[in-house]
C-alpha cells in the first residue's frame, strides 16, 4: 500500500508537535532544566494546531510556522549557552525538522488546495 506524500508528511508533523509540546516537556523535561525548574512549549497551542493541521483548517499551517519559530529560536538560544547538553540538540532538531516539514511545498499544496470553496457562501459580481 502506497501513501501520498502529503498525508506522511502530516503525520510526522502532527507527531513532531506533540513531541515537542507534550513528550518533552511532561516527560523528559530533565533533558532541558533541572527537575525543579518548569518547562512549558505551547502546552494548549501545541495541541490545538496539531488537531487543526489534521482537520486541514484554513491557515493553520500559517499559523504552526509563526508560533514554532519562537521555541526554534529559543532553542538555538539555548544550545549557544550551553553547548555540551544533547538534549537542547534534540529539541532544536526536532524544531527544524517541524519548521522544514511545515515549510515544504508538498504542505502548502496541501493546504491551499480546494481552499478557494471551502469559505463557505460567496458573492460574485
Amino acid at each position: 500500500m502506497k501513501f501520498p506524500k502529503e498525508k506522511i508528511y502530516l503525520s510526522l508533523a502532527i507527531l513532531l508537535i506533540v513531541l515537542i509540546t507534550v513528550v518533552i516537556p511532561y516527560f523528559a523535561k530533565g533533558w532541558l532544566v533541572a527537575e525543579t525548574g518548569k518547562l512549558e512549549i505551547l502546552p494548549f497551542w501545541g495541541v490545538i494546531i496539531a488537531i487543526g493541521l489534521a482537520r486541514k483548517w484554513r491557515h493553520i499551517r500559517k499559523v504552526a510556522l509563526a508560533a514554532f519559530a519562537l521555541p526554534m529560536a529559543f532553542s538555538l538560544f539555548m544550545l549557544l549557552q550551553n553547548p555540551g547538553e544533547w538534549g537542547f540538540y534534540f529539541w532544536a532538531f526536532s524544531n527544524a525538522l517541524l519548521l522544514f516539514i511545515l515549510w515544504s511545498g508538498t504542505m502548502k499544496a496541501y493546504f491551499e488546495k480546494n481552499q478557494n470553496h471551502v469559505s463557505g457562501a460567496s458573492i460574485n459580481l
